[in-house]
């Protein structure tokens, strides 16, 4: 599985680049409550804020050795077994394609705190659509434009929404056509030769400098968006 090179891989690299940009980019103050749902080995968010973040998942460990990491419960977006306005922050990493994203949207505000962010990554496009959507359980991919309307449908404000991993698109289309075939090309996908991750690692990240700079790719295979939660 990808998610075994979660700190090598070039494409969890650049997600995780372009999630810390955002929460960076955040007035969270000193000590932020923050929820990871969805959370899997709890590696990123732990990085970032610590031991004290929590994070829930419909796993509780992934690995007893990951388990220190963070805090952490086990549920679902759709029901989530907290208080309401306990959260400084909720970062949902891949995870509103797996449910009803309206319930889990309504469910995230509801444990945010008045005026809390959300910080969400899906996949982007239906036509991308292949043999890892099948595999993961994906319900859909977005549009920017549509996770921007289902997200202000659930009462938030998005500040940002935009694509990325978009200088890789025509690459992985071919791959995931091709993959749909046989295993070879899941397989160099998920465990790519050094010298092509490095160089693939390379390119994801001059890309995540340009988002930083505020140059919006006009797509991708990624989407990540901001938002706020009423006042």
């Amino acid at each position: 599985m990808i998610e075994r090179n979660e700190s090598t891989h070039f494409w969890f690299r650049a997600r995780r680049t372009m999630v810390e940009a955002a929460c960076a980019g955040l007035d969270l103050g000193d000590q932020p409550s923050v929820i990871d749902v969805g959370c899997g080995t709890g590696a990123l968010i732990a990085d970032l804020f610590g031991a004290d973040a929590l994070g829930l998942d419909l796993l509780t460990t992934h690995n007893a050795s990951e388990a220190p990491l963070i805090r952490r419960i086990r549920g679902s977006v759709e029901q989530l077994p907290l208080g309401a306005g306990i959260a400084d922050l909720v970062v949902a990493l891949d995870v509103l394609e797996h449910v009803d994203d309206k319930a889990g949207l309504r469910e995230i505000q509801r444990v945010l705190r008045p005026g809390g962010y959300l910080v969400v990554t899906v996949p982007a496009h239906e036509a991308l659509w292949s043999y890892r959507d099948d595999d993961a359980g994906h319900l859909r991919r977005y549009h920017r434009t549509g996770l921007t309307a289902v997200m202000q449908d659930a009462g938030f404000t998005v500040d940002q929404c935009g694509y990325f991993h978009g200088a890789l698109l025509p690459a992985l289309a071919l791959a995931r056509l091709a993959g749909r075939k046989g295993s070879a090309v899941r397989d160099l996908e998920d465990n790519p030769p050094m010298w092509v991750n490095r160089l693939l690692t390379y390119v994801s990240q001059a890309e995540v400098a340009m988002a930083q700079r505020g140059i919006r790719l006009p797509s991708g295979s990624s989407l990540l968006a901001v938002a706020q939660a009423p006042e």
